[in-house]
């Protein structure tokens, strides 16, 4: 007998198949639209009856990569994301450069999911990448040391500093743990310049004050 939950995600994932194409390498992912709109107001009116994409069922998203929808549509089914100690998002994206930290795998997808989940109005989806993020830069109870050695890689910081509007609760959290961080460390003005990017450290000192 189905569980309440089970009864949910069969109703939501029965309906008429959409098509939602992902420019990058003319990937296509076929989904139900009810599993689509139940999670967003943008899809809710991009498959409405006075647009084309709801006559044709099927919507271009160019500026979305295929791995980022591919976790959404994980996401959409299990509510879960992979886990910062995952083997297999460990890989690095962006090499160490200018004293800053590789960027790995996992910050590079949970970062640009958050990005596509605000410019699409995923709301339930932005708050766990966001909760996913903090948990594992600055855990509530991690020390200095403990952020330290999980401090973000500057292509992580950058791309979300420059991606999302300031007004995103994502950059507030991430200021007000680098300020706590930088105030816990004796030589934390030398570490707060050496370790964020040029670009970021107005927008930073801003938000975290």
């Amino acid at each position: 007998m189905a569980t309440k939950s089970d009864r949910f995600s069969d109703w939501m994932w029965r309906d008429n198949p959409v098509n939602v194409e992902v420019t990058i390498g003319r990937t296509i992912f076929v989904l139900k639209k009810k599993a689509l709109t139940t999670h967003s107001q943008f899809f809710r009116n991009a498959f409405g009856e006075h647009f084309k994409e709801g006559q044709t069922r099927v919507l271009n998203l160019p500026e979305t990569d295929a791995d980022v929808f591919e976790l959404f549509t994980t996401w959409m089914r299990t509510k879960e994301l992979p886990s910062f100690s995952c083997s297999e998002y460990q890989a690095i994206t962006t090499p160490a450069e200018n004293g800053s930290r590789a960027e790995k795998l996992w910050d590079s997808i949970i970062s640009r999911s958050y990005i596509f989940a605000h410019m699409y109005m995923i709301d339930e989806f932005a708050a766990q990448l966001h909760e996913a993020f903090m948990e594992a830069h600055f855990p509530a109870n991690g020390d200095a040391q403990v952020v330290f050695t999980r401090f973000p890689a500057h292509a992580t910081l950058t791309r979300l500093f420059d991606d999302v509007p300031e007004f995103a609760p994502i950059l507030k959290s991430i200021s007000k743990g680098l300020m706590t961080f930088f105030d816990a460390e004796p030589q934390g003005h030398t570490m707060f310049h050496f370790h964020l990017p040029s670009s970021i450290k107005g927008r930073f000192m801003m938000l975290g004050g």
